[in-house]
């Protein structure tokens, strides 16, 4: 197994992650502009790119939550604006969801871990179609997450559902 380039093993920086977002966002407008001005065969490309920096902005919040952060600062609001809540989340409930997953990393209650599946095509199956939820769920997760600040009723629903 390779060993990843010495640069990318560096601790992430306020500085750094800001930056990175507000890209994501530059290539997010510049690609919304090519939405609106390009043929519509063109859109499936369009849309494509526009999720891959959408879940790059998912990156630069899963950095920000590695940092030893004690108190929210400006620096942490202003990425976690930029990054978590387009993504309908935010720096705290990213955090608290991310830290529960490293508490099982690698056991048997780790719900990323799969025991080998060789020779269990059963269990392939419904790891497959588990994992093929979380597309929808995401596109679900945004709008039941602003129902869920307007009516306090679907909170404990939500964070059933999505934490």
């Amino acid at each position: 197994m390779t060993k990843p380039p010495p640069k990318l093993m560096g601790r992430a920086t306020y500085g750094r992650l800001y930056l990175d977002a507000v890209i994501d966002w530059c290539w997010i407008g510049a690609l919304v502009t090519l939405v609106l001005h390009t043929p519509l065969w063109c859109y499936p490309l369009w849309a494509l790119l526009i999720a891959g920096r959408l879940h790059a902005l998912g990156c630069v919040l899963h950095d920000l939550v590695h940092l030893p952060i004690r108190k929210k600062t400006l620096a942490v609001r202003g990425i976690e604006v930029l990054s978590g809540y387009p993504l309908a989340t935010t720096f705290d409930a990213f955090r608290y969801q991310h830290r529960r997953h490293h508490a099982h990393t690698s056991t048997s209650v780790d719900p990323y871990f799969q025991p080998k599946m060789a020779g269990r095509p059963l269990r392939y199956l419904f790891v497959w179609l588990r994992q093929s939820l979380a597309l929808p769920a995401w596109l679900v997760r945004a709008p039941f997450g602003l129902a869920a600040y307007v009516l306090p009723a679907l909170r404990n629903p939500y964070g059933r559902i999505f934490h």
